[in-house]
Order: C-alpha cells, then sequence, then structure tokens
C-alpha cells in the first residue's frame, strides 16, 4: 500500500540525513505541459538540472540549446532547486533504495489524484530536462497500476515497439541531436530510429500547419523524405510531421510522424551560430539543417 507523500519524504530525508526532498513532479508549472488540459489530461513532470549525470546521450548541440534555461528556467532559485532535486534522486539511488521506492510511489499517486479531481487522464513525463532510463522505469512501474500513461523524450539506447518500451510500456519519442542521420532516402517510416516516432528541433517563425515542410542539408546530403527529382539536396516532409507544441501529449501522436518542436527563446538559443541540432526555418515552410560536415551516402544505402 502506498504510504503519504509526507510520510514517504520524511522516511528518505531520514535515510540521507536530514535533507530537504522536494517534490518530485510539477503540475500546470509549464507553459507546455497544461495545454494537455484542452485534452482532458493532467500531467506531472519532473525537472532535473541537466548535467553529465542526467543527460549522458546528450549531443554538443543539445546541451548547447537546452530548453532547461527556458521560461521559468531563467531564475537562480528554479535552476537550484533542479539542482537539488537531482542531488536528491542520485543520492537516495546510492544509498536509500527502498525509501526512494516509496517516494516515487507516493509521488505518482499524487498525480493521478490530482487527475482524478479534475476528471482527467493522468500522464507522467519523468524526465523534463534529463534522460534517465532508470527513473523512467522506476516511475513507470507505479504509474502502471494507477491506470497513469508515462512517456518521454529520449536519445537513450532503446528499442520500443510502435513508440513503447519494452519492460516499462513507457511512451517514448526519439530526439535528434544533430549527429546521427535524421532523415533516409526511402521516407520518413524508415527513419523513426527503433521504431518510434522522431522530434526535432527548429528555429525561427513557426511552420504552416498542413503543409509540406521542404527540407534542405545545406552542405549536400540528406535531410527529411528524400524526393530524387533533380537529384540534389532538397527534400519534402509532406504528411508525415506534426506540431509537436500544439500539446506536450506525445502518447495521443500517431506512430509514424516527425514531431516539430520550436526552439523555446533562451539567451543561449538567440546568440547560437547554426547548429547540427537545429534546423534553421528561412521562410516559406523551408527548412535549412546546418549538418556538422559535408554528408555522403551511409554505408549500405548506396
Amino acid at each position: 500500500m502506498t504510504i503519504s507523500r509526507k510520510a514517504a519524504r520524511t522516511a528518505l530525508s531520514a535515510k540521507l540525513g536530514g535533507v530537504r526532498v522536494p517534490a518530485l513532479f510539477g503540475i500546470g508549472t509549464d507553459a507546455k505541459t497544461v495545454k494537455g488540459e484542452k485534452f482532458a489530461a493532467t500531467t506531472g513532470i519532473a525537472y532535473l538540472q541537466p548535467s553529465a549525470e542526467t543527460c549522458p546521450w546528450a549531443s554538443a548541440g543539445c546541451s548547447t540549446l537546452c530548453l532547461n534555461g527556458a521560461g521559468r528556467g531563467r531564475m537562480s532559485p528554479v535552476q537550484s532547486a533542479r539542482a537539488h532535486k537531482a542531488a536528491v534522486i542520485f543520492a537516495a539511488r546510492r544509498s536509500a533504495r527502498d525509501e526512494l521506492d516509496a517516494y516515487v510511489a507516493a509521488e505518482v499517486a499524487a498525480v493521478v489524484r490530482a487527475a482524478r479531481r479534475r476528471s482527467h487522464a493522468a500522464y507522467i513525463r519523468p524526465n523534463g530536462t534529463s534522460d534517465l532510463p532508470w527513473l523512467r522505469a522506476l516511475v513507470a512501474r507505479h504509474a502502471g497500476p494507477l491506470g497513469a500513461v508515462v512517456y518521454d523524450y529520449t536519445k537513450a539506447p532503446c528499442n520500443p515497439v510502435q513508440g513503447i518500451e519494452r519492460g516499462t510500456l513507457a511512451h517514448l519519442t526519439r530526439s535528434f541531436d544533430g549527429t546521427k542521420w535524421l532523415f533516409p532516402k526511402d521516407g520518413p517510416l524508415p527513419a523513426l530510429t527503433a521504431n518510434a516516432n522522431v522530434a526535432f528541433a527548429y528555429r525561427g517563425e513557426p511552420l504552416q500547419a498542413d503543409t509540406a515542410i521542404d527540407v534542405r542539408n545545406v552542405y549536400g546530403g540528406w535531410a527529411a523524405n528524400r524526393q530524387h527529382a533533380s537529384g540534389g539536396d532538397r527534400v519534402v516532409l509532406a504528411t508525415s510531421w506534426i506540431d509537436g507544441d500544439a500539446s506536450d501529449l506525445r502518447p495521443l501522436d500517431p506512430f509514424g510522424v516527425y514531431v516539430a518542436l520550436r526552439l523555446k527563446p533562451t539567451a543561449a538559443s538567440k546568440a547560437a551560430a547554426p547548429s547540427p541540432f537545429v534546423l534553421e526555418h528561412v521562410g516559406g515552410n523551408v527548412l535549412h539543417w546546418y549538418s556538422a560536415a559535408p554528408q555522403a551516402w551511409p554505408e549500405g544505402w548506396r
């Protein structure tokens, strides 16, 4: 039986020498997940301070343009809180696993209660600004029996089936990091690495809905759903993309799509030079992909 949040936090705090144990999930505290309310969904999301420990698969571009500094993340108290929460989680994993398990169970139950009070479905995103499969697995173990849906974006090696992670049953969306092939030669579906949808970030004005995206690799390589009409570097992504900013409810996305996410304005993103991690919207639904080096045919695709 799940113990109360207060009891779970008290027990974990005592095990860790009296350290303050914060709430794990925020509900209605960010601009993205609250958009799910129009779909009768309440989402709990955990924000940890990004680091090599919390984001072991982050690319250089991802680290430079991380959304950790977007919105309320610009404020020092928010960064301090995220760093403290990460420290507590990792300390508990090292020396207080039973108490960590009870704490996560109580925090998951709190999200489910909040959703039920609103007659909403409960969704939980364990990695808002981190990429920890073990944390997702722990959350999913307690969320499943309560009917809550767990989802994440990830760069971690994984092999889901149509977006569903084996073992945890969490919904996963792969995150493009600018270093691997996002768009292959045979259309969108083969590009969905490990059978999951792929999210990519772009910078500039919002893309026009219900209109094909024209993606061009400025180094002459591949981009999305390649068209061979001219033999050039231009490719077109039509019905296989969706606006990921309409809501954060990735489990509701159809399978077999790219998820376009407009880069959140931060001091770093405004000042950053073109990056392989981010496609540049230059107008007219044309995106430029500044790949790190001239791209040749991937081996085996000739």
